[in-house]
């Protein structure tokens, strides 16, 4: 969704998307102040972020909105200011785009990342995974534990080699 505020927060563009979004017509959102189209709770929240714009600094926020659509959406906002050649702001531009695919995804990986974490961590021998560079990439406490003298070479990005040789120096 793209939308043009004026310095007295009045709706001056709006494309298809806002249309869409807020059951309302371009007609009828082209010349309405923001709160009357958010409500003024909403409009309250936004207002700190367009007075940023308006100085001048470009915002960018992420956030769940629940449109007049009935849809609730990730987005994620920027408002840019529109600014003169002498420096003054003529109003700002907001560009909304929905996440919410993006937001799921993340979510959804942040939660396999914990459940295989969670079945690393439950096997009761040590487990170390080294990647193609024989780097170390996951290991669980057991492993870090079963090396006590090397623990603190026992780091995410290490060599085997540097683990190994750092443990046979210590005399491991």
């Amino acid at each position: 969704m793209v939308i043009y505020l004026d310095h007295d927060e009045v709706i001056r563009f709006i494309n298809a998307t806002g249309e869409q979004w807020y059951n309302l017509t371009r007609q009828e959102l082209i010349g309405a102040k923001i709160e009357d189209v958010l409500g003024e709770a909403a409009a309250e929240v936004i207002r700190p972020l367009l007075k940023s714009a308006l100085d001048g600094t470009t915002v960018k926020k992420r956030s769940r909105v629940t449109y007049p659509d009935g849809v609730q959406r990730h987005v994620e906002i920027s408002y840019v200011p529109d600014i003169n050649a002498d420096g003054s702001v003529n109003g700002v531009v907001a560009l909304v785009i929905d996440v919410s695919t993006q937001q799921k995804a993340e979510t959804e990986l942040l939660e396999v990342q914990r459940r295989f974490s969670d079945a690393i961590e439950a096997i009761p021998d040590g487990f170390a995974y080294y990647d193609s560079d024989d780097r170390l990439q996951i290991f669980n406490s057991q492993y870090y534990k079963m090396y006590p003298q090397s623990a603190d070479l026992i780091r995410v990005g290490n060599t085997f080699e540097e683990i190994i040789r750092g443990g046979v120096a210590r005399g491991q």
